[in-house]
């Protein structure tokens, strides 16, 4: 992906360069300088220097002068006025994701942020905000909560959860990946809401699941989740992150709640081993031909019944 963006670059093929850049960044966000690279495509405003003044209308939305009614927020306050930048968590092909403080509440909160260059994209901007409505839908204390829509100025205003994503949170505690199980149940609990209301979250990964600062892990990121019924990804796209996609997903198959589960066993065995099922040039094709090796192999603490459940994911 890296070589392939930078060539794309290099070829004035900018906007295949973002992409590219997009994509290895949602499989490996601290990739070399990936990110600052994405940045200088897109111009970035904010800055390391300056992150904690700008606001959200100097990375995305219009200045004062823009009409009352475009730059107004549920509340009443001008969008520019209220939401603070204070520091970019991630990115990816679906949204700039942003720390930020809300001065009418005095909060921290999330911003995502849909990237200029794919705004003119009517598919990507549907999809981007048929993730609020994903999110509004299933309100339940284990999925991220939603606070405010700004369709005019292409950004959603979510809860924020300090405690980063799982990932992270395992690596800053050093915790075993057995001390980490006491999280994964209401997860589950939640992940079955979001199937009985139809929908199928498609990308299911460690970096998709966050964490609060009381240590409740909750789930995030919509942006490609599929609704039974619905036709907005073409048939035969092939959405998600390759590690954890399931073989429906790989195949370009329809799909159901049976490719979370799965990508939620894949997220145990790393959880649980340290390694993932498959790794390398031909992770999508294993997924469809090859048996996991049994996680006992790689931790032979594991009981019978783990390993078990592991397999039948």
């Amino acid at each position: 992906f890296y070589l392939l963006a930078e060539c794309f670059a290099k070829k004035g093929l900018l906007y295949a360069a973002k992409e590219t850049y997009a994509d290895l960044l949602e499989r490996n966000y601290q990739y070399k300088d990936a990110k600052e690279k994405l940045q200088a495509l897109e111009n970035p405003v904010v800055s390391p220097l300056a992150a904690t003044r700008q606001t959200v209308s100097d990375a995305a939305l219009p200045r004062r002068n823009s009409p009352p009614d475009k730059g107004q927020t549920a509340r009443g306050m001008a969008a520019q006025d209220r939401y603070a930048l204070l520091e970019e968590l991630g990115r990816g092909g679906m949204g700039i994701v942003y720390k930020a403080r809300d001065a009418l509440t005095q909060s921290e909160v999330a911003i995502k942020i849909l990237p200029a260059h794919i705004v003119s994209d009517d598919q990507s901007r549907l999809r981007f905000f048929r993730e609020a409505e994903i999110i509004a839908t299933l309100r339940h204390p284990h999925i991220v909560s939603l606070i405010e829509v700004n369709q005019p100025q292409h950004f959603l205003v979510m809860e924020y959860l300090s405690g980063g994503t799982l990932r992270q949170w395992k690596a800053r505690r050093g915790l075993a990946g057995r001390e980490m199980l006491p999280l994964l149940p209401p997860l589950l609990d939640a992940l079955h809401v979001v199937h009985q209301h139809g929908i199928v979250h498609r990308d299911m990964k460690p970096e998709n699941i966050l964490i609060s600062e009381q240590g409740a892990a909750k789930l995030t990121d919509f942006g490609i989740a599929h609704i039974c019924g619905a036709t907005i990804t073409h048939t035969g796209a092939h959405l998600g992150t390759i590690p954890y996609m399931s073989p429906e997903q790989v195949l370009g198959a329809p799909v159901d709640a049976r490719a979370d589960v799965y990508a939620f066993g894949v997220i145990l065995y790393e959880l649980l081993t340290g390694h993932l099922p498959f790794t390398g040039k031909e992770t999508s094709f294993h997924h469809v031909h090859t048996p996991p090796r049994p996680p006992q192999e790689w931790n032979p603490a594991l009981s019978p019944g783990l390993n078990a459940l592991m397999l039948t994911c």
